[in-house]
């Protein structure tokens, strides 16, 4: 039987066997045949007459009606019935229609289905077909096309969703383009093309796109990219070519879990899984291979995480309070305090694509409002977190780790390669090969698959049994475990059964160990987060070749970075041997609290000079150790080591932005010290200090009344107590909140003074800082003072410059520049701006950075400079983002906007200013919301957008009448 074949998804063909056929005798026959086709319905002859020769009379329009159906019945026999009135296509088997072929795949719903649908879609319905004087077939022609149009749309939206989501982005790429072939308008088909794009490595191509979708949008539909758009635009920008990642490296070989492995890289590539916890016993191996997944996907970052995959160990910190600095300490993030720190780590990461792996979270439980409120507010961040115990969030996958596979007693004998299948035998084999060279696993299968039998497959336990080989052969290593299990069971019966097999393997190690090996592994458990070998040798009592032991029986580990690391299930079983010595316990807590806060003292001048940076790389890396030593320093009222750490450990929080940790820590010293003081008033100059750097704290982080309170209880102490230094600084805190309330004089005075009391010593970190802010007050009070602020700053630049210190030198560089632009000297205030920029960028200090870049915009917008205006802008809004500033990024926008105005670039004008008002809205900065919607109403209006300006002036008089009548009433 002959099979036709037609096809009305695109030009309109009828094939017999894959031969065109030709012959229909005119478009009107063809139009019909496509009609009854798409209606699969009877037709009244007498409808489909008017349908098509409505400019007939009636008996011409039945005559060509007759005739052309002739003509079809001719060349596709069995393909059409009816009588005298009426008339349908006839479905059967003889004919084949796409129009059903379609429809019948896309029910199907499977990606095979919608693949050949796809294909079947050649272009528009019946594309070649146009009969202008037929109105009515017209518009139903109109109407069909637009529906299969929705259909394939829907088909392709699929396709793109399915194979995103599986990671094969070329073929997701494929059906975008298709989709944009036939809507090149479609916004949401662009924004997928863009970022699939920047998810094959043409980031370029990514950002072209997106200039693509404007122009289209633009000249098609008169619009601008929804706000959207524009953030996946600025997304993709800010993303880095070579991608970020500060994962350790691994100290030994990754043995086994490939399964494991697999799996968590599909979850984590899974768009629903946001936080994917690796759960299980200690020692399990969960962050070994929690590490060994965050490296598959850093090595092809673009395609999953466009800003990074980062490490965070938890293992040094005690509370979740300090969680937030923590993370921005691995993030490289620096705080301001004008806001809470929480807040602008998640505007930090509200528009990151990221991966953060909690490393040991289990300790902070239950607290996890802050891993919830980043799931809420930053969409595209994920956490894989290893953690003895779940997480209990409703976002939460858990992946629970067992011990690596190991044979069964019946699996042993014979090849020795059906053994190394088992992953707990290879790496068993692995490590016992480190210790004993000529290791043979053929000799010794039996006890080593027993011994991997005896620990469930343990990696810990694995490495410190193979540790054990030393000394002892692998029978006599089973004889101990085994030995040892039988008592743990019943010393130990509150203890979980899945917990005993790693207790056991604790006490075997602990009992291999000779006396002095023990007393050192004990007084080791007081380091957090590892310690570098001076401080092993000073507060452990060990010497060089006994930590060299530990190491070489797996109970240390050396890493690469120059510190010796104990796990910490191995810390926390040495702090119960440690405890059953209260003597020499109490003995190494205040050893180890001597030499960290003697640590911090030593650090104090260095700090304050050209090794800024240098230092507070120091001290991040030892910042476990610096908690625990100072909370033993106030514990046991230790106030001359406080008094000597005091000053170091400020200066650390103010420069990295900690300013929460630095708020906590003092909330939980005041309290503690106090009564101490009171009781001995000779301590006052300490309290005073305390005071002094809280009213600090307090202006950082906005709290002006507290700032000026606590200030003002300093000084008073500091000036009976002293010294002068102190009472200076005292002095300086008290005036800046005196400023914000516009008491001048008494500022003036107060810093005055202060200066005065730093001239009749030598340290220039206070002179110049002192110096500085004297000419900031004088700079703030007006026109008439700006000689006298002139002077004071170019007397602290003499100070700084001689002292080198990167963050004075910036702040320095910043009041200049503030100062000469108010006094209108653009090219004295650039001069200025771009030092700070420099030095920022030494330093690090990227709200610095951001702030001079934006700046340096405004000067060139004045001086009509557009083009090098519109590069400061767009770097200071790529640092902004990057920070999640919101405040100075919706600043950067606005003046962007009205440089774009400036030059005649109305569109991209109306751009910027639209996303500078929709971040102003988010932040609810009203006067900065007037000001976008004053220039969106000039803009649009000379766009010719009339209604738009006519709606955007009425926002902005209606917001300025608001305001006004606030300001009235308060």
């Amino acid at each position: 039987m002959t099979v036709l074949t037609l096809k009305l998804l695109g030009p309109i063909q009828v094939e017999q066997e894959g031969t065109r056929l030709h012959g229909f005798r005119s478009q009107k026959t063809l139009a019909l045949l496509g009609y009854l086709a798409a209606e699969q319905r009877p037709v009244s002859r007498t409808y489909l007459a008017d349908l098509l020769w409505a400019d007939m009379t009636a008996t011409k329009r039945r005559d060509e009606l007759r005739r052309a159906l002739h003509n079809l019945a001719v060349l596709m026999p069995n393909c059409f019935r009816g009588d005298r009135r009426i008339v349908q296509f006839e479905v059967s088997t003889v004919c084949q229609v796409d129009l059903l072929t379609f429809g019948a795949l896309q029910a199907q719903a499977d990606i095979a289905a919608l693949t050949a649908a796809v294909a079947l879609y050649r272009g528009d319905f019946m594309e070649d077909i146009y009969l202008h004087d037929c109105p009515d077939f017209e518009m139903w022609l109109l109407a069909e096309r637009e529906l299969w149009r929705q259909k394939i749309t829907q088909v392709l939206q699929n396709l793109i969703t399915y194979h995103t989501h599986r990671g094969d982005y070329k073929s997701a790429l494929n059906f975008t383009n298709r989709l944009l072939s036939f809507e090149p308008w479609h916004e949401e088909a662009h924004c997928h093309q863009m970022l699939l794009l920047a998810r094959t490595g043409q980031r370029s191509a990514a950002l072209a796109q997106y200039e693509i979708c404007c122009r289209i949008l633009a000249e098609m539909l008169n619009v601008e990219p929804a706000i959207e758009t524009q953030r996946l635009y600025e997304r993709i920008k800010a993303s880095r070519m070579s991608l970020p990642h500060n994962l350790p490296p691994a100290p030994t070989p990754f043995i086994g879990r490939e399964a494991e492995l697999a799996q968590l890289k599909g979850h984590l590539a899974n768009p629903d899984c946001r936080l994917l916890t690796v759960g299980g016993l200690g020692g399990i191996g969960k962050s070994r291979l929690a590490l060994a997944a965050a490296a598959l996907m850093a090595a092809d970052t673009a395609r999953f995480f466009l800003h990074g995959v980062w490490f965070i160990s938890l293992v040094g910190i005690a509370s979740a309070d300090l969680l937030v600095s923590t993370i921005a300490n691995a993030l490289n993030i620096s705080f301001n305090g004008r806001t809470p720190a929480e807040t602008q780590l998640i505007d930090y990461l509200r528009e990151k694509e990221i991966l953060l792996l909690l490393d040991n979270y289990e300790h902070l439980l239950p607290q996890t409002g802050l891993l919830r409120r980043i799931l809420a507010q930053a969409p595209e961040v994920k956490f894989l977190v290893t953690s003895r115990q779940r997480l209990l969030l409703r976002e939460e996958w858990l992946f629970e780790l067992a011990g690596l596979a190991y044979p069964a007693e019946d699996e042993v004998g014979g090849d020795i390669e059906r053994l190394r299948v088992f992953s707990a035998v290879r790496l068993f084999e692995s490590n016992a090969r480190h210790v004993r060279r000529h290791f043979s696993l053929a000799e010794a299968q039996e006890d080593a698959t027993q011994i991997c039998r005896l620990v469930g497959g343990m990696p810990l336990a694995l490495e410190l049994a193979a540790g054990r080989l030393g000394t002892l052969t692998c029978a006599e290593v089973v004889q101990e475990i085994e030995r040892s299990l039988d008592i743990l069971a019943g010393e130990w019966s509150n203890v979980p059964a899945r917990h005993r097999s790693l207790r056991a393997m604790f006490e075997a190690s602990w009992a291999a160990l000779t006396p002095s090996e023990r007393k050192v592994m004990q007084r080791c458990s007081v380091f957090r987060d590892g310690f570098e070998r001076a401080a092993g040798l000073e507060i452990t009592g060990a010497t060089g070749p006994l930590l060299a032991a530990l190491v070489d029986k797996s109970l240390l580990h050396f890493s690469p970075s120059g510190r010796y690391e104990l796990h910490e299930l191995l810390r926390q079983y040495a702090a119960e041997k440690l405890a059953d010595f209260p003597d020499d316990l109490e003995a190494t807590q205040a050893r180890h609290s001597r030499y960290y806060t003697t640590f911090l003292a030593r650090r104090e001048q260095p700090i304050k000079g050209p090794r800024q940076l240098e230092i507070l790389a120091e001290i991040r890396a030892e910042m476990g150790n610096v908690r625990v030593a100072w909370q033993w320093a106030v514990q046991t009222g230790n106030l001359e080591a406080i008094g000597q750490a005091l000053e170091t450990l400020i200066f650390f929080f103010e420069f990295q932005g900690w300013y929460l940790e630095w708020q906590k820590l003092f909330e939980q010293t005041l309290p503690e010290l106090d009564w101490l003081v009171k009781t001995e008033p000779q301590q006052g100059r300490l309290m005073g200090r305390l005071l002094m750097w809280s009213s600090y704290l307090m202006g950082r982080l906005g709290y002006v009344e507290k700032w000026q309170m606590l200030a003002q209880q300093s000084f008073e102490l500091l000036h009976h107590y002293g010294p002068e230094c102190d009472e200076g600084m005292a002095l300086l805190g008290l005036s800046y909140p005196l400023v914000l309330k516009g008491e001048f004089a008494e500022a003036r005075r107060c810093s005055s003074e202060a200066l005065l009391l730093f001239q009749r010593g030598d340290d220039l970190w206070r002179l110049g800082y002192a110096a500085d802010t004297r000419g900031l007050i004088a700079a703030q009070q007006g026109k008439g003072s700006w000689p006298e602020a002139e002077n004071y700053l170019q007397l602290a630049e003499g100070y700084i410059q001689k002292l080198g210190n990167p963050w004075l030198l910036s702040n320095l560089q910043r009041v200049f520049g503030q100062l000469y632009l108010r006094q209108g000297k653009l090219e004295a205030a650039r001069q200025r701006f771009q030092t700070g920029l420099y030095l920022a960028r030494q330093g690090q200090q990227r709200w610095d950075e951001g702030f001079e870049l934006l700046y340096l915009g405004q000067i060139d917008q004045q001086l009509r400079e557009f083009q090098q205006a519109k590069q400061s802008y767009e770097e200071s809004i790529l640092v902004f983002r990057d920070i999640g500033e919101r405040y100075f990024l919706a600043m950067a926008y606005y003046h962007l906007g009205q440089v774009c105005q400036a030059e005649g670039a109305l569109s991209q004008a109306q751009q910027q200013l639209q996303t500078s008002l929709a971040l102003r809205r988010e932040i609810e900065d009203r006067p900065g919301i007037v000001a976008c919607l004053q220039v969106l109403t000039e803009v649009n209006g000379a766009l010719g957008q009339v209604e738009a300006a006519e709606r955007y002036r009425a926002e902005a008089q209606q917001a300025q009448t608001a305001r006004q009548t606030e300001q009235t009433e308060g």
